[in-house]
């Protein structure tokens, strides 16, 4: 992934985009979103814990957003801890092509 470090906290920043997203429950029975957030570079779990749908929306597989957190280690696995997330904005100049997986060739030269 590639996130962007914005202070000596290990708090990250960058686009993703959402590949897998679940609305689960904790055993203390609060919400929480389970999601997968990849890039061209590939792809890392999260969590975005205490989530409330109705203040912070929803955030539907192959929806392109912003997110802000902090990675750590899970069961051998690197976990991004989701602390600010927002759709992305046409005004944040992104492409999409920039987070989807696809060959190194062009079509042109494939065919």
């Amino acid at each position: 992934m590639n996130f962007t470090p914005i202070n000596q906290n290990g708090l990250y920043e960058g686009f993703a985009l959402i590949t897998k997203s679940e609305k689960k429950v904790t055993a203390k029975g609060k919400d929480y979103l389970d999601l997968t957030l990849s890039d061209k570079d590939g792809e890392i779990s999260a969590k975005y814990w205490d989530y409330n749908e109705s203040v912070q929306g929803q955030f539907p597989a192959e929806t392109l957003v912003k997110v802000r957190g902090t990675i750590s280690q899970y069961n051998g696995a690197d976990q991004f801890r989701v602390e600010r997330i927002r759709k992305a904005t046409d005004a944040d100049d992104v492409n999409m092509a920039d987070f989807v997986r696809s060959a190194s060739y062009s079509g042109e030269y494939m065919y």
